[in-house]
């Protein structure tokens, strides 16, 4: 049982049921909106209870299991994490079991109903648990990993983007106040509901820069009741946002996302020459002989890693040479990984 638990499979099969409870919350939800005024069909309540159960007894086997270790290992914010989605599912199971069927009173239902759609609100915490599949499937750790190491990059562009569209809403927006206060108080203007305010006319530049509006929508007014300079002032923020701004920070980003695929490809490469070492039995060792290091070459997991390394045998030998550490043609075996990653 416990190499169940420590095991991969425990993992797989936890998300495989983690899939399975967010599909059936995903349907329930979708009834229930097209259903309001009808009570949650008991076929999702069996599913509530079965899921529930599952995820309890898991959670308990790996507390009788780990005990202690269950909140000091590596895993234990996620360990923290199904505890308290667990500890939720059963508050709400609870509540509903107690207070459904039509013996609640309705007193109590009636003052306590913020408290029942609070319970059902955090019911909905569970489909959270879908972020437990980025911890078990590397690609998605992996996507996650580029994302998070990029997101420094991400808010920096935004801000850029921000300041240049502030300092053109206040222009626009200080010369479209003036132009409507010589207007007539009865005249009605488009310019009022697009550049009235400089949160809307923030708002309105940033949603043509980003697709959310046709630019021409706010070109026109301008040229029609103020001036055509105004419009060509509007293009070139345009064409600066989107040519200069986005482009300048895409390819930031990418350069960056280029840098941690080849750093999280380098960790790999390590970890693969280390198991190679550790299925050769020579872990323990503090030093390789030329002879040694020739052997785990003809092993077929390192070839993999010169392979993907785009070296040959020859080149690998060389490697043996440079970081060899004395007169007996010792190399380090830490040094051995360090080589094969550059």
């Amino acid at each position: 049982m416990l190499a169940f638990l420590r095991g991969n499979f425990s993992d797989y099969l936890l998300c495989g049921l983690v899939l399975l409870n967010s599909v059936s919350i995903g349907m329930q939800v979708d009834y229930m909106a097209g259903h309001a005024d009808e009570e949650v069909p008991q076929a999702y309540r069996i599913s509530e209870v079965v899921f529930g159960s599952l995820f309890t007894v898991e959670l308990l086997s790996k507390l009788c299991y780990y005990r202690k270790a269950f909140f000091m290992s590596h895993n234990w914010r996620w360990n923290v994490f199904d505890l308290l989605v667990v500890v939720l599912q059963l508050m709400e199971m609870t509540v509903t079991a107690a207070f459904s069927g039509g013996d609640a009173p309705d007193s109590f239902m009636a003052s306590n109903m913020k408290f029942v759609g609070l319970i059902r609100f955090l019911r909905l915490v569970r489909v959270l648990r879908l972020l437990r599949l980025f911890n078990v499937i590397r690609q998605l750790n992996k996507l996650v990993y580029l994302i998070l190491g990029s997101f420094e990059f991400f808010l920096w562009g935004l801000l850029l983007l921000f300041l240049q569209t502030y300092m053109t809403a206040i222009f626009l927006t200080q010369i479209v106040a003036d132009h409507l206060r010589s207007l007539p108080k009865d005249s009605s203007s488009s310019l009022g509901r697009l550049y009235g305010s400089l949160g809307s006319t923030v708002f309105h530049l940033f949603a043509a820069t980003t697709g959310g509006i046709d630019w021409t929508e706010l070109a026109y007014p301008l040229m029609q009741e103020i001036d055509p300079m105004l419009a060509i002032v509007l293009c070139l923020h345009i064409a600066f946002s989107v040519m200069v701004v986005m482009n300048l920070v895409t390819g930031v980003l990418l350069t960056e996302l280029k840098l941690l695929f080849l750093e999280d490809r380098q960790i790999q490469l390590i970890d693969q020459v280390k198991q190679v070492f550790k299925q050769a039995g020579e872990e323990d060792k503090e030093f390789l002989t030329w002879s040694e290091y020739c052997k785990l070459m003809d092993h077929a997991s390192m070839r993999n890693v010169l392979e993907a390394l785009t070296i040959d045998k020859a080149q690998a030998g060389m490697l043996f040479h440079l970081v060899e550490k004395s007169k007996d043609k010792e190399v380090t075996v830490e040094a051995r990984p360090a080589a094969l990653s550059y």
